[in-house]
Order: C-alpha cells, then structure tokens, then sequence
C-alpha cells in the first residue's frame, strides 16, 4: 500500500461548472482490483471522526486510530474463522467503531451487514439468520443474548467486547479483491415477502463518490467537515456520507442521537463540530425549522442536501433565506443509490420556484443513465410519465438480491435497473417524482414494507387479521396506518392500541409502529385474497 492520494474518481479534475460539459465529460474509472477498506487507509494524517452523543459524550479519532482500529478488526475477524465474501452483521449507532468495523470487514474482504439498532429482535434476526451472519458487532446490549448469531460482540458485553478486539494486532496487509466483489448488504423493504438481502460490490461503494462530490458542490474543500441525522444503518447514513467523507479524508461527525430527534440538539452539534456540509432526510430538517431559531447559533453550514423524501420549496426558502445556504436535494434506492441530484452552482432555483418544489429529483449525476420507461421498457418523450430506470452497464447498481434471483430478475432486465417509482423528464433533461409504483411506505426518511408490520401486529392475541398503509403527512412525508380486525371476544380500547404499538416497537423497529389504528370489521381484499391497499388510501 502506498502513502500517495491516489483519486479514481474526482470531479474536481474538469475544472467546470457547466452541467452539460461535467456530464459528458465524466467516464467511471474503476480499477479492476479495488479494496475500500485499502483505499480509505491511504490517508494517514488528521481527524476522522468526531463524536457527540446526547448525554454529553464526546470523542475523535485520527486516521492513525481508525487504520489501526480496522486492522485490529481485519486480524479478529480472521481469528475467528469469518472468510473472504461472508456477511458480517454491524448493528451499532453512529460511533468511532462503527467506522472502523466497516472499513476492517471492508479490509479482510468480507461483507459488511449494516442494520439499525433501531431494530427490534425479529427484524435484526432475520437479517441474520437469512444473510447466514456468523459474527454480529452491536451496541443494542439490551437484547444482545436474544441475537442468533453464533459470536457477538458489543462495547462492553457479549462473547467479545471491542477491548477483546483490540488485543489482535494492529498490522494488516488488506485482502485482494475485485471491485466486482461483494463488500456491503443492506436489506430493503418491500410490499411483497419479507424484506431482500441488497448485494452491493466495492465498485458499488466508489461509485458513491460522484454524487457526494456533485450535491455537496464540488465537495470536499480543504475546511470540510461533514455530518448527518441519518441512521448508519441505512444506505443513506453510511454510504452516502459516511464512507465518501472517509474516502476523501476528511472528518466525519458521528452524532449517536438514539432513536428520538432532539432537534435543538442537532443544530448544537453541527456548532460545536463546525460542520460545514450536512445530509438529512427533509423530514428532521422540518422539524429544525418549526421548532429552533437557528439564527442564535455560529453555524460554518455552507451546504445541505436533502433526501429519503420530497424537499419542499419553503424548506429551500429556509436554507438560503435564515442559514444562508443552499439546499440541493438526491434521490436512489438501495438498489441503485444517489443517481440524480441538484446543484445550486450549477442548476437555478427559479426552476424550483416555478414548479413549487417538492418532486424535483434533478439531473442524472455524471456516469448515470436514467430513463423514463413504459411496461414494455421503450424510453417515453419529455414530459410523459413512466417507471424511472437506470440504464446498465452502471457500477452503482446492486450485484443482486441476496439469495433471491426471482426478485432479481424481475427487479434488473432489458438492459435496466428498474426502480418501481413513478415519474418524468422534463424537456430539460430535470427528472421529477410522481409517486411509487408500489405502497412502500417511506416515514421520516425510513422505507417500510407494510407486510413487516402487519406480520408483527398479527402476533397479538386480540388481531384476527390487519392491513397497513402510509398516511400522507406534513411533517414525516407519511405515517403509518393500520386497519385491524380483532377476533371475536376482544372490543376496541386505547390500551389495546397502546399494546399493539408497543409490540411494532419491540419486535420490529422503535419507528415502524403505526400512528394510527382502525379497527374494521373487514379488510377489503382481491377474489385471489390480496389486500386492496389502493382502497384502503382511499379510507385513510
């Protein structure tokens, strides 16, 4: 391994802030042999991650830590038996470990399992058991002996602890991989089947860098500091942000909030870090603007970007009418991430003004084709509605659905990586959203499968049956509704809804309980049984 920055892929190099010339001047350059891990332990100097929690802890650690803490990892993990292209799980909140342990799984050529503490118990074992995850790293302590991994290690108790971890060495030469090799899963929802293993390679991973460098202007400067409210556990927190800040070197602020936004407590964290470039889902920024006067605080923002779900226009106004900066805005799904965005250098927010904001996606981002495209794949005019679709060869786009080729199949064919959103492309070359072509639910940032609820809601011994939907809202994008029938003996109360809220909170996730619950006496259903969620909309 070599000291010298070496930039497969930079921006930077064209020298423009014309759209039109960056993107046709772009060309992917991945090299055929790429180690993520190998890559981000190139820097050797500064900070790389700064942390805050909300009980006042604090803490850094330089490159130096990180690459040594990675190492350490790397040896561990070899120790105990875990093989080039195996899942690891990694179930911690926003820390300096977090870090390390991806980029040491990244390092010995495994495959980094990234899933929320958020989780409840079933959720966090599926992923477990279905990914076949030998080992575990965890910060959710309080249900670590409940975790079906074979090995488990948390900060403090397990079968290891991260001090047990620290006693392997600190040297470690990174495994050779291809960049075609698996290095990072996450699972995504949907509205059919449980939830789908997403397989993404090393190329996938540097192939983040384009859109972080485009919507964060051209990203980083020499003064960067980077942040977000997103959860690690997702694609948006970890390989969004995270990842690229640690490609480039730059410091990345490691804010564990837990599972409630305190949102004066984000703008004084993003004080006392100095960040300068911050990704949320619009939903927290919301908040921050209904609730804190931000202008009491010596913000260094020159950035954001928004995404996870529209970016209203009064949102936009706000960035660049109080913090005086401007808001871009992303869009992808963990299949086939941050593949358009907005640039305020490059794109006028007249366009946003005029339109009302809210839907736009922006521009393809260098090296992504995105189309417009009927049932039949042929590519609609401007300005016609079709599924939004990457075209392949991309390097962004998921290797497959772990261990599922039928959804893999139907989700990657005739040339394209097909989304299941619905929208168009204006004459412009501006992709907008209309909708989703499925009835995923997408609440405060979160992608939600309504099946995921309803499986744990019928485990209540009062549920005969029930059916979930999103619920428009003006503050989380949508809320999560349930339509119950009980059986017969048991009588709608508020206790039992306070139960069967607090049941989704345990055994699926703290943010995937519904808000509000019906009780029906029936569930309106197809001749084939399946749930009429469209007619459901219609009720809410």
């Amino acid at each position: 391994m070599t000291n010298e920055r070496l930039f497969e892929i930079d921006l930077r190099q064209y020298g423009t802030d014309d759209y039109d010339v960056l993107y046709s001047k772009f060309k992917w350059n991945i090299p055929e042999y790429l180690n993520m891990g190998e890559a981000i332990s190139r820097n050797k100097e500064g900070i790389a991650i700064i942390y805050r929690d909300d009980q006042g802890g604090k803490g850094e650690l330089t490159y130096e830590g990180l690459n040594t803490l990675s190492n350490q990892v790397a040896n561990f993990l070899s120790e105990l038996g875990v093989k080039k292209g195996e899942p690891v799980g990694v179930m911690i909140g926003p820390r300096p470990e977090t870090a390390s342990i991806i980029v040491g799984i990244y390092k010995m050529g495994a495959v980094a399992l990234s899933m929320t503490p958020l989780f409840g118990i079933d959720s966090a074992n599926y992923r477990i058991q279905h990914s076949g995850a030998k080992v575990v790293f965890t910060d959710r302590e309080d249900i670590i002996n409940e975790l079906k991994a074979q090995v488990k290690v948390g900060l403090s108790k397990g079968d290891y602890t991260v001090q047990d971890v620290k006693r392997s060495s600190a040297q470690f030469t990174p495994v050779k991989t291809k960049s075609t090799d698996p290095a990072h899963m996450l699972y995504t929802s949907g509205t059919t089947g449980l939830p789908k293993g997403v397989l993404l390679s090393h190329g996938a991973v540097l192939a983040h860098m384009p859109w972080y460098q485009f919507v964060f202007e051209m990203a980083p400067r020499d003064d960067d500091i980077f942040s977000q409210i997103a959860d690690w556990g997702w694609i948006a927190g970890i390989l969004d942000v995270v990842i690229p800040s640690l490609y480039y070197g730059k410091p990345m602020v490691a804010y564990n909030r837990g599972s409630r936004l305190d949102p004066e407590r984000v703008v004084q964290v993003l004080e006392e870090t100095r960040a300068t470039c911050l990704f949320s889902a619009p939903t927290a920024l919301n908040l921050i603007m209904k609730s804190v006067d931000v202008r009491k605080y010596d913000l260094r923002l020159r950035v954001i970007v928004g995404g996870g779900s529209p970016v209203t226009y009064d949102l936009i106004k706000w960035g660049s009418e109080v913090l005086k900066v401007p808001l871009n805005v992303g869009y992808g799904q963990t299949e086939a991430n941050v593949i358009t965005g907005t640039n305020s250098k490059i794109m006028p927010y007249k366009l946003l003004e005029e339109k009302g904001g809210g839907n736009l996606l922006g521009k393809p981002i260098p090296g992504h084709v995105i189309e417009i495209v009927d049932e039949n794949l042929n590519v609609m005019p401007p300005n016609k509605e079709g599924e939004i679709a990457v075209k392949l060869p991309d390097p962004i786009v998921m290797l497959e659905y772990y261990k599922n080729p039928e959804a893999t199949a139907k989700k990657i064919r005739g040339g394209y990586l097909l989304t299941g959103d619905i929208g168009w492309k204006d004459e412009y070359g501006y992709i907008w959203f209309k909708g989703r072509g499925d009835f995923i639910i997408k609440a405060s940032g979160y992608r939600i499968g309504p099946e995921e609820v309803e499986f744990i809601i019928n485990q209540h011994p009062a549920v005969l049956e029930s059916a979930v939907i999103g619920k428009e809202d003006p503050v989380r994008g949508e809320i999560i509704k349930a339509f119950i029938v009980l059986k017969k003996g048991y009588e709608p109360s508020e206790k039992l809804k306070q139960e069967i809220i607090e049941l989704v909170k345990t055994r699926l996730a703290m943010y995937a309980y519904p808000r509000e619950i019906e009780f029906v006496n029936e569930i309106p259903k197809t001749e084939s049984g399946k749930i009429k969620r469209a007619e459901l909309k219609k009720m809410a």
